[in-house]
């Protein structure tokens, strides 16, 4: 995140933002010195201070100084048990607002690309006011107050990135990066290609030569590649490759793009294979092969709205999660991954995801009423509280608490296969998953038809149970087969 660019984009379009700046540090907290969050007037933010009640609580004190006008006032927060957190250090915060009158100033500390050095020092107003100066902040220091003034780094460490191609995929890929250290030089030959608006850590070239970019990148630059043309994309690769400052050569397409782009590297190019082994294609986490990684954004949001409707920031940080949770252990969930069809790493993708969010909410619901408190229904499979899905069960979760009916659910199903037969009856009806979903996990073990069978003797056990007013009896279920012919005679 650039934190002027997004100001001024803030200014622009609702006349006002605030900014919050971790300055001091003592003890332990969630952020650095140097930390920062821009508010809008609406509260959204950019960047965090950490999470949790210390950020919610900036975030309103900064949208009060929005409605006062432009003005800055300094917080001491202790993160205690007061605060509701418990990292026992304390922090400094400065809460400014900006409006209008500022934007002359923020202007040219929001077309800096590079890494800047500010000095900020305090009006009559109490107002503080930056201009470019040099100062001997320490290296990885990106704030300190002295007597006098605020010295500040923006920019430091962002890692330098160059894009090939601003087609959907570049777009998207655009978008994930705008919060995050990067810089980014964005590169395609059509003017047109390119959106009305770019993010502010971006820089758009429109460029005839996109080979020639790369001449004066900076070493340890990301390049990636995904333009409209192959052979397009060859040439760029190649020319990354040829270059030892770059340590990641990204290239859109599947293995078979890679394996002829390796053979013509080596034919045409002569480029040797040990420095085709910084090519990366496909680019993205190993074992996610979908076209449409969007099913983990997907999944986490339709699993936290079962908890309340979650803010964006918060849906954010569950989706990197999710994808922490997939590469931890060098990818141990994605290597142990066994499809059973074409689709089924959509259904192992969503149950990933709704258990990182169901861990998520729980940990926090256990801290906020003690540890140990939480009620969870069943360990193996996460639940959430959300009323009960489809196939009938509507009616049930009316008139049942979850408990009541997984105790049902837990006396009907005693045996060696309880835990595999509560686990289907959830991932159904409350995470949404299909049969052929449930039957790609590979500790279900059974195919699409054997999950459908336990599904449907499932359902037919609780309904005996609920509205019958003799002791259970299992309810046989005929194979379809015999159905049909039954239904014939």
């Amino acid at each position: 995140m650039q934190p002027w660019r997004t100001i001024l984009d803030l200014i622009e379009r609702d006349g006002a933002a605030a900014l919050v700046t971790v300055v001091e540090l003592t003890g332990s907290g969630p952020r650095e010195a140097g930390a920062r969050m821009v508010v809008a007037k609406d509260g959204t933010i950019a960047g965090t201070i950490g999470g949790g009640t210390l950020e919610f609580e900036a975030i309103e004190c900064v949208r009060g100084l929005i409605k006062k006008g432009a003005s800055a006032e300094w917080r001491t927060v202790s993160l205690g048990p007061a605060l509701g957190q418990c990292c026992g250090g304390r922090v400094q915060l400065l809460h400014e607002s900006f409006d209008a009158s500022d934007r002359d100033w923020i202007a040219p500390l929001a077309a800096t690309k590079s890494e800047i050095n500010l000095r900020a020092e305090r009006g009559t107003d109490g107002r503080y006011r930056r201009r470019l100066a040099r100062h001997a902040l320490h290296t990885g220091e990106t704030v300190r107050r002295d007597e006098t003034a605020l010295l500040e780094r923006f920019g430091a460490g962002l890692t330098p990135v160059i894009l090939f191609g601003a087609g959907h995929v570049g777009r998207a890929l655009v978008k994930a990066l705008e919060p995050l250290p990067f810089s980014v030089r964005w590169i395609d030959e059509r003017p047109d290609a390119f959106p009305a608006a770019a993010p502010g850590n971006m820089e758009i070239v429109v460029s005839a030569l996109p080979e020639a970019e790369l001449n004066d990148a900076p070493t340890n630059t990301l390049v990636v590649v995904m333009t409209h043309s192959h052979g397009l994309d060859l040439a760029l690769v190649a020319a990354a490759l040829e270059d030892p400052r770059f340590p990641y050569v990204g290239l859109i397409g599947s293995g078979s793009k890679r394996a002829q782009f390796v053979r013509r590297l080596v034919s045409e190019f002569g480029i040797p294979k040990a420095e085709i082994a910084r090519l990366v294609c496909p680019i993205g986490v190993h074992g996610i092969s979908g076209k449409e990684p969007a099913v983990i954004a997907a999944a986490v949001l339709r699993t936290a709205r079962h908890w309340g409707e979650p803010l964006r920031p918060q849906l954010d940080d569950l989706i990197q999660d999710t994808y922490l949770k997939l590469c931890e252990g060098d990818s141990r969930l994605l290597r142990s991954f066994q499809p059973r069809h074409e689709d089924s790493i959509y259904g192992f993708l969503k149950v990933v995801a709704a258990n990182v969010v169901h861990d998520h909410f729980k940990s926090a619901l256990a801290a906020k009423r003690g540890a140990g408190q939480t009620e969870a229904i069943m360990e193996t499979v996460q639940m959430s509280p959300k009323t009960a899905g489809a196939d009938g069960f509507d009616a049930v979760s009316q008139r049942l608490q979850l408990e009541h009916l997984d105790k049902i659910l837990t006396q009907l199903t005693a045996g060696k296969d309880q835990a595999r037969k509560r686990a289907i009856f959830w991932l159904r009806h409350r995470q949404g998953l299909t049969a052929s979903e449930i039957a790609s996990i590979p500790s279900i073990g059974l195919t699409t038809e054997g999950v459908e069978s336990v599904l449907m003797r499932l359902a037919a056990m609780i309904r005996g149970h609920l509205f019958s007013s003799t002791p259970h009896r299992e309810v046989k279920v005929l194979p379809r087969q015999s159905r049909s012919k039954r239904s014939g005679s």
